[in-house]
């Protein structure tokens, strides 16, 4: 489903248009003016359309005559040809006490082939992609009226395939009250405005998802840069900081209506790193969706990371929140903050919110996938909307509410983090070896090493982990049963559907079948007598240690919380 922000106060501006027929060049003027108020709790805003215009190169007796259609808020232009232009003026008053934030939306609804060759410039400014959207602006309390030009235009050098084509959109107008964070919407496109102007700044500002997105690029080194040709890539912006200065939210839908993968920042496979200081500055990155096989359309055993960058090394990544991630990989190293983390690097004031990461056979952390050197994270929170997961299965999963995995030379330091996500591990209760259960996994950290205790068990280790201040939550997700039937490789498969399997099913190895050889679709099926139904086997650990490992339950500077009992 698409994801939208909903906003509290919503200006919908009706354009009126007329049928344009019958001449070689038709240009028709409305003086008519449109009057919207719309007050949401201390927001009172009114705007007009003002200036009409259509004007149209369709030649006289045409049988495939151009026209233009209003109805409840939207626009219908039929059998466009290129050259077929609409102007208008949108004028906005604030009448409230307040400053507002407000932007145009032009948004399609249907469409046969129009859309994409639109062109729409908002207040001078090109806009592109499934959305057309103004960057949010401020209005002054009681402020003077506010102009913004419009131009909705099909371009003389469109190609044939434009031609006689048709589509609907919808035109509003948002506003919210000024402290508000609105996030700005992602087109698809790349501004590197911000980093051409001065390349050699030591701070820069990202005021759009577009500049985030040509951030991205820079360290990544995309080769489909339209730079200088004088600036060496990649950029990893050592010593020096990048800010934001907006949320962003970077779901966009393709042609079909799938979710368009935004790309790493950074490459763990090319060993590009963002070496700098990135600052949140207190916003939220919105909808961040990878999956392997959308961006490279392969398998990778190993050499790709996901998550909002691919590679950090003696960073920083403070002040930010991540809301919405969906991010799963095939043999990918996956963490919604940093897929891999190397050097001395800090991650503070981080919350990871609403997400999903899930990778087979690798590593998958809250954070960071995979972690080496000296590695610090302060105030980081990973809560309980979201779930980190060994998706589908296997001994190799690693799969970690902070960090996926790290290395035996890595130093952690944890201080006031909590972690409350879910984590759906699935793969690691085999035979009767229930002690086995979740090898490598844990709220703080997939897999980190492992010892013999006093009492001759091979229990998990991690000396490398300080912890202070560090809280633990467990949900009612952490009671996961299994059942134990034939007919699979597995003898146990959990009844608890999740990220990693569907109940009773994993994709790996096909649908499971009970001791009768019937498939298992429900928790009605049977089993042999003197079988139990399920067992209990629940998730308690804060890091696993590897195959045949017990993993640790408990460690200094951690309060757990059991909401599961």
């Amino acid at each position: 489903m698409k994801k939208k922000i909903i906003l509290s106060s919503v200006l919908s501006i009706v354009l009126c248009l007329s049928l344009i027929t019958g001449s070689t060049f038709a240009l028709f003027t409305s003086e008519k003016t449109v009057n919207v108020a719309v007050t949401a709790g201390n927001v009172e805003v009114t705007a007009s359309v003002e200036n009409l215009t259509l004007s149209t190169s369709l030649a006289v007796g045409n049988l495939a005559e151009t026209s233009v259609t209003e109805s409840d808020n939207t626009i219908t232009l039929s059998k466009i040809v290129p050259g077929d232009c609409v102007t208008f003026d949108l004028r906005i008053k604030n009448n409230s006490d307040m400053t507002v934030k407000y932007r145009t939306v032009i948004e399609k609804l249907a469409d046969d082939g129009l859309w994409n060759g639109l062109a729409v410039t908002i207040d001078g400014v090109p806009y592109d992609g499934s959305m057309k959207v103004s960057v949010w602006e401020s209005a002054a309390p009681l402020s003077s009226d506010i102009i913004v030009p419009v131009k909705v235009e099909l371009p003389e050098t469109a190609g044939n395939e434009y031609l006689l084509k048709s589509c609907t959109f919808a035109y509003t107008v948002e506003a919210v009250q000024g402290n508000a964070d609105v996030a700005d919407s992602w087109d698809g496109s790349a501004d590197y405005s911000w980093f051409l102007d001065n390349p050699e700044a030591t701070e820069f500002s990202l005021t759009s998802s577009e500049q985030f997105a040509a951030f991205a690029d820079l360290v990544d080194g995309s080769s489909a840069l339209a730079m200088d040709g004088e600036t060496s890539l990649p950029v990893t912006f050592e010593g020096k900081i990048v800010k934001l200065e907006s949320s962003v939210d970077l779901y966009m839908e393709d042609e079909n209506g799938e979710p368009v993968c935004f790309d790493p920042i950074g490459s763990y496979r090319n060993e590009q790193a963002f070496k700098g200081t990135f600052d949140g500055n207190g916003y939220t990155i919105k909808n961040l969706n990878q999956n392997t096989w959308a961006l490279d359309n392969g398998y990778y055993y190993g050499d790709l990371g996901l998550g909002l960058f691919g590679l950090v090394e003696d960073a920083h990544i403070k002040n930010l929140t991540i809301d919405g991630a969906n991010i799963s990989g095939e043999s990918a190293i996956c963490g919604i903050v940093a897929a891999c983390s190397y050097g001395d690097t800090t991650f503070e004031n981080i919350t990871v919110s609403n997400s999903e990461g899930a990778d087979y056979q690798y590593y998958s952390g809250g954070i960071v996938g995979w972690a080496s050197g000296n590695q610090t994270f302060i105030n980081c929170v990973v809560d309980e909307s979201t779930e980190i997961a060994a998706q589908w299965g296997d001994f190799d999963n690693a799969t970690g509410g902070i960090i996926g995995g790290c290395g035996g030379n890595a130093t952690i330091y944890l201080k006031g983090c909590t972690v409350a996500c879910r984590i759906d591990s699935y793969n690691d209760v085999t035979s009767t070896y229930q002690w086995y259960a979740y090898r490598r996994a844990g709220m703080l950290i997939g897999n980190t090493g492992k010892t013999v205790d006093e009492n001759g068990r091979t229990v998990a280790a991690a000396p490398q982990l300080i912890c202070e201040d560090v809280t633990v939550i467990y949900g009612n997700w952490a009671n996961y049963h299994y059942c134990e039937f034939g007919g699979t490789s597995w003898p146990y498969v959990r009844v608890e559907a999740g990220v990693s399997n569907s109940a009773y099913s994993n994709p790996r190895y096909g649908v499971a079948t009970d001791a009768n050889g019937n498939k298992v679709v429900d928790d009605n099926h049977t089993h042999n007598e003197g079988e139990d139904h399920n067992i209990l086997c629940v998730f308690d650990q804060l890091y696993g240690g590897g195959q045949g490992v017990f993993g640790a339950p408990s460690h200094e500077g951690v309060t757990v919380i059991y909401n599961n009992k």
